[in-house]
């Protein structure tokens, strides 16, 4: 759909061959690849041998290389360098994905099941990687690790309470975080410390970390190559968007609580542990199911805006007050890349879906449905899929757009936490 919308653009901008602005990364048969030979795109990566986010993770990483012209000597010594160290002829002790699994599965088997990853915030998008090579390979039948990333900070009592712990770091700033791997040290909680050498020693680093997600699934009893319902968390619901374009009401989601542009939705068993008097009562009694040994995930459907920083202001007064980490993961991106996790993964999570009406919408070429209403529509099988899947959940849903929807959260937030009752500081 997206690729429908850009070629439509570079169309309206008079380019002869919009086709040749594209590039495509997939498998040889796929639809994407015969888009590609139908288009005449620049050129197409088909992945060898390798399927799925272990493939996305290796064939990706090496490509962006080539986008921002690193230097390709550079990438493959440190590559190689580390599929030596990892190696069967390494020395055991020394070996940094035999060490890496067995820390990883020291923690899962004594319920050590979430992994914080520390690091400043160009680094982020290396700390969403581990979570989602991490958490979805692992997750399976109410077990597994979680991710908690994109946070430089975590109080250190709330990291006692059954946390992994990893402090990612670019070369020069690792010193920054002496203090922090010595207070963990000295209270004990369990933590590995990486220094990445430069933006090319990325796919090293990734290397070892997908072989250490393997060889830990080993003794759990685990398959880290499984699919993660990496198809049905993206299908297209093609249902729920019939009733949303035919205005069958009846067959839409009821709302629990409406006012000042805010609409709770809430189901299941969550629906019996949440007061509907009004959304500040329903956010409040939720929060108060909150486990001490858990986590909450705030899944926003849209783009964060301007830059997302309402989110984190939220995300770090819920988790200073609930004393429990919080994790802000965008949809519908999240879904295949971290939303196995969520669903099939410890049972100790609780999520908040955010849904807002967009100030500006956008048709989808040969379609009757909007982005906007396939965002909705997707945030709304989520809903029902973590609700079928036992998880305390709700969804609010803003009317007057992502941007003033923030703001309103975020004020709902700050009242819901003053009124909070049976939750020590």
């Amino acid at each position: 759909m997206l690729l429908l919308y850009f070629l439509d653009q570079f169309k309206s901008a008079g380019l002869a061959s919009p086709g040749q602005h594209f590039v495509a990364l997939t498998e040889k048969g796929s639809y994407l690849a015969t888009l590609a030979g139908q288009y005449k795109f620049r050129k197409a990566f088909f992945e060898p041998g390798i399927h799925g986010r272990f493939s996305g993770l290796i064939h990706f990483s090496l490509f962006l290389t080539g986008v921002f012209r690193v230097d390709k000597a550079d990438v493959m010594n440190d590559v190689l360098a580390m599929v030596e160290a990892c190696g069967p002829k390494s020395n055991a002790a020394s070996n940094p994905a035999l060490t890496l699994a067995a820390f990883l599965v020291a923690g899962e088997s004594q319920g050590f099941n979430r992994l914080v990853i520390l690091s400043d915030q160009d680094l982020d998008y290396f700390g969403y990687r581990i979570a989602q090579l991490a958490g979805v390979s692992t997750s399976e039948d109410g077990r597994g690790l979680i991710g908690i990333f994109g946070q430089s900070s975590c109080d250190l009592e709330i990291l006692q309470r059954k946390c992994l712990v990893v402090l990612l770091a670019k070369k020069g700033d690792i010193q920054g975080q002496t203090n922090l791997s010595v207070q963990l040290r000295e209270m004990r909680i369990p933590f590995v410390q990486t220094e990445l050498q430069s933006a090319t020693y990325h796919p090293a680093e990734i290397f070892k970390w997908e072989i250490a997600t393997a060889l830990a699934c080993v003794p759990l009893a685990l398959n880290p190559f499984h699919d993660g319902d990496f198809g049905g968390s993206m299908a297209i619901p093609r249902e729920r968007l019939e009733n949303m374009t035919g205005d069958r009401d009846s067959l839409r989601p009821v709302p629990r609580v409406k006012e000042n542009g805010a609409t709770l939705f809430v189901e299941g068993e969550t629906r019996r542990m949440v007061s509907t008097l009004s959304v500040r009562d329903a956010l409040r009694t939720f929060l108060e199911q909150r486990n001490l040994d858990g986590y909450i995930a705030i899944l926003p459907f849209f783009k964060p805006v301007p830059d997302g920083d309402i989110l984190r202001s939220v995300r770090d007064q819920l988790r200073s007050r609930l004393r429990t980490p919080v994790q802000v993961s965008t949809g519908p991106r999240y879904l295949p890349v971290l939303g196995p996790a969520y669903k099939n993964g410890p049972a100790n999570g609780m999520f908040i879906i955010l849904t807002a009406t967009p100030e500006e919408d956008l048709k989808i070429r040969g379609a009757d449905y909007t982005f906007g209403q396939l965002q909705l529509a997707l945030a709304e099988t989520e809903f029902e899929t973590l609700g079928n899947a036992c998880k305390l959940v709700i969804r609010l849903h803003f009317s007057q757009g992502p941007e003033k929807g923030l703001l309103q959260f975020r004020e709902l937030v700050i009242q819901t936490l003053q009124s909070l009752r049976g939750i020590s500081g």
